[in-house]
């Protein structure tokens, strides 16, 4: 239960390797699972974990990404697989691809190689060693993305180093 932000972290790098066959080097991972391609949002995860107890019984995991929608809201900075490449796509297909990306990650979750896992979500991490804008309680910073570490937890530095939970910081696009 401790170590839930591995499998968040797992399903976000499947979902890069899957996209980023398409879309090319400019695919990141937005802390804390959310899929983008330069400053645009591609696509995110949701995980409902059911605990009894101690015990992680289970976990619901969805999963949304951007594939031939080419009219977005004015209002939402989102892109699609197809204005990146203008090709239009078979989406059985790519939900099969996408299956596959996961379900390598969840067998590396299995395989207890949280490290691993840790560090190519770091490696694909959004703005990772870049100045930023987030708001903290109404209150606005510049901050540099340093990681995430083991727990989930943003870690930024500014004139210190701070650790964020999901939810305590908002990112200032």
């Amino acid at each position: 239960a401790r170590q839930q932000f591995i499998l968040s972290a797992a399903v976000a790098v499947g979902c890069y390797d899957f996209f980023s066959k398409y879309a090319g080097n400019e695919v990141s991972i937005k802390w804390p699972n959310d899929l983008y391609w330069r400053d645009r949002k591609a696509g995110g995860v949701l995980i409902e974990n059911i605990f009894k107890g101690k015990k992680w019984n289970w976990a619901v995991i969805g999963i949304g990404i951007n594939i031939n929608q080419v009219l977005f809201s004015d209002n939402i900075n989102a892109v699609s697989l197809q204005q990146i490449t203008g090709n239009n796509y078979d989406v059985i297909e790519l939900g099969e691809e996408l299956y596959v990306c996961v379900m390598q990650m969840l067998e590396d979750v299995r395989a207890g190689k949280f490290k691993e896992i840790l560090k190519k979500y770091n490696l694909y991490l959004f703005k990772k060693n870049c100045t930023v804008l987030l708001k903290k309680d109404n209150v606005r910073f510049n901050a540099t993305i340093k990681e995430v570490n083991e727990h989930g937890q943003l870690v930024t530095a500014d004139s210190l180093e701070r650790v964020f939970n999901w939810g305590e910081v908002e990112w200032m696009l």
